[in-house]
């Protein structure tokens, strides 16, 4: 097959390591408002997934209000937020860009 190069963008290697990703067992973690979880934070969460990841990973996120600024390193690949769309989440930025940064 040959690669399909757009702005620096190649397409076939991206979807060979997607597939990959996706064969690999996926790791999911909890973060839940009810005590169900295995993270208190969605950034502890994310902080959980390793540089370089190779695997697709579910931070699924129960209902309710997070305050917190999210940053996803581009280092953290293949990372999927997950949420019922019945009890969905809010990820809510409660400051200012002067309080944290742009």
């Amino acid at each position: 097959m040959k690669a399909n190069i757009a702005n620096g963008f190649n397409r076939t290697v991206l979807d060979q390591l997607l597939v990959k990703a996706e064969d690999a067992a996926v790791k999911v973690v909890k973060d839940k408002k009810n005590g169900s979880r295995d993270f208190d934070m969605v950034t502890a969460a994310l902080d959980s997934i390793p540089s370089e990841n190779m695997q697709r990973v579910v931070v699924w996120i129960g209902g309710g209000e997070y305050f917190e600024k999210i940053t996803i390193n581009r280092t953290k690949n293949f990372v999927t937020f997950y949420g019922k769309p019945t009890d969905a989440p809010k990820i809510v930025l409660n400051g200012t860009a002067a309080a944290f940064g742009s």
